[in-house]
């Protein structure tokens, strides 16, 4: 099987020499190394090398990351290093850009685990998580500034979206839809980053384990003080608790 070495290693006589974290060096005896440093090796040898810390864990993450600007390549650099298969899709502003999910992203039918919508104001992206649900597609929003972030619940037509958070946090507070309508995305530092990785890594993983028949529906909120995740609860009228009932307009209008 195939591994990819994550360890300084060289090549000798006969094989390859690899530099495990711990110090201790190993020995590959008529094994050959890739620019990239894949090898092929028995599944028994590769498990032995996992389990010294020399190869990384394959993954088979497909993520997709869908911008109305360029402030997510810290995000996709965040993912890529997790050995996520990362796509990405910027929206443009020019007037008259589209915004339909296949021609930015130039596939009728999406292979990816999830989309992640990183919209350029905090009410933003709703249009594409829209087209997300009716494809079929889960998909989360994600969304920093300075030192804050949040990650909305994962949106996999079972109850509990993003529009249902959206509607529950208006009705706790009527400003609220004023407030993030106005509110932009900008720079944000590198533990806001970590934090969204983690986030969307999770999310993810969840979504590829078959054996997860239904996800917590949490609205996670990164601030200095730390993290707070707030249950969402499925709004009647939503487009993921009664299918034969439209999706409320209020919060499309408003992004």
């Amino acid at each position: 099987m195939h591994v990819e070495l994550d360890c300084p290693w060289v090549s000798v006589s006969g094989g390859l020499r690899l530099l495990a974290p711990d110090g201790r060096s190993f020995r590959l005896r008529g094994a050959t190394a890739s620019a990239d440093g894949h090898v092929e090796v028995p599944a028994k040898v590769a498990h032995h090398l996992y389990e010294a810390g020399v190869v990384t864990e394959p993954c088979d993450l497909r993520v997709a990351v869908v911008s109305d600007h360029g402030c997510s390549d810290d995000l996709v650099r965040g993912l890529t290093a997790r050995r996520i298969d990362i796509t990405t899709w910027v929206r443009t502003p020019e007037p008259g850009n589209t915004r339909d999910l296949r021609r930015i992203s130039g596939h009728a039918n999406l292979d990816v685990h999830v989309v992640v919508i990183c919209p350029r104001t905090l009410l933003g992206g709703r249009d594409v998580a829209e087209q997300c649900h009716r494809a079929g597609i889960p998909s989360v929003v994600a969304w920093g500034r300075h030192h804050w972030a949040v990650l909305g619940p994962i949106s996999d037509g079972s109850p509990g979206c993003q529009h249902c958070a959206d509607m529950a946090m208006a009705a706790r507070d009527p400003d609220w839809v004023t407030m993030a309508r106005s509110m932009k995305e900008g720079e944000y530092d590198p533990a806001v980053t970590e934090w969204l990785v983690n986030r969307i890594e999770r999310a993810a993983l969840s979504i590829r384990d078959s054996t997860v028949s239904r996800r917590p529906k949490t609205f996670h909120v990164r601030t200095i003080a730390g993290e707070r995740s707030i249950e969402v609860p499925a709004q009647p009228g939503c487009h993921c608790w009664l299918s034969e009932e439209p999706c409320s307009t209020l919060m499309r209008s408003a992004a």
